[in-house]
């Protein structure tokens, strides 16, 4: 039996009242949870690279990204003229194709 407890699903349209370059706290987790499938140093390695990349090619601005055994915390804020959806949906897509997530 799984320990964790069941995520909802929400909404990934920002609210019209958030203000632009606003920082949002966001959680990624990998399934099935509760298995280190993100802290393998070669993995841990490419993640950690294209968050970077992300970052210094100014496709979001990280404050925090705290990476754990079958999840990852970050604090993001991502350019107006970019929407939170579309930026974490093409970095995720990129992490499946080329982490290698075990």
């Amino acid at each position: 039996m799984d320990s964790h407890p069941t995520r909802l699903r929400l909404h990934h349209d920002v609210p019209p009242w958030v203000k632009d370059g606003s920082l949002y706290f966001v959680t990624f987790c990998t399934e099935p949870r509760g298995q280190n499938q993100l802290c393998h140093p070669d993995t841990a390695a490419k993640i950690l690279k294209s968050a970077a990349y992300y970052h210094d090619t100014q496709r979001w601005w990280l404050k925090l990204f705290l990476l754990m055994p079958d999840h990852i915390h970050a604090m993001i804020a991502v350019p107006s003229e970019e929407s939170l959806t579309t930026v974490v949906r093409m970095w995720k897509s990129y992490q499946t194709k080329n982490a290698r997530i075990r």
